[in-house]
This record gives structure tokens, sequence and C-alpha cells, in this order.
């Protein structure tokens, strides 16, 4: 189980390479050509709930209530970042 530290951490791996960006990983960011619908603007909306912003929460739910699961995003990911699961978190 992540704690919120680990979950600060996690995040923070990240070296936005994009890879998670690329055509055909993300469904939702494949149809909507959005940042806020890609594991980059997830892992961002996610950094807001661990800083307890929430000036933007409706951004952050459309962001992580459309990730579907299927987890491409973290088997591309250099780093080996769960975004599946950070996102999962993030629901919760």
């Amino acid at each position: 189980m992540f704690l919120l530290r680990d979950l600060k951490e996690q995040i923070e791996m990240c070296v936005e390479c994009g890879a998670c960006m690329e055509e055909g990983i993300c469904p939702s960011y494949t149809i909507k050509k959005e940042d806020l619908y890609s594991p980059l603007g997830r892992l961002s909306s996610l950094k807001l709930l661990v800083e307890q912003d929430n000036s933007r929460m409706e951004d952050i739910e459309k962001s992580l209530l459309t990730c579907n699961g299927c987890g491409r995003c973290t088997e591309v990911c250099p780093v080996d970042i769960k975004i599946g699961e950070l996102v999962t978190i993030g629901r919760n």
C-alpha cells in the first residue's frame, strides 16, 4: 500500500520523457489530445492532490476518472512509475 510519501516520491520520479504520450499508448489521450487526459496530466493532477491544492478539483477529477486502467503507460515508463496504481489511489 502506498503512503503519501511514497506517492509523492513516485510522482517526482517522472522525467517527463514523453514515452507515455506516444500515439496509441493512452486511449483517453489518443482520443482527446489534451494533456489533462494523458499520463503526464494525471501525474500533475496527483501532484495537486498531494499538495492539497483543490483549486482545480474539477480538472483533477476529469483527469483521474477518465483513465481506463489499461496499464500501457506503466509498461512504457523508463523509470517504472506505477501510474495506473497511482491513479487508482488518487481516485480513492
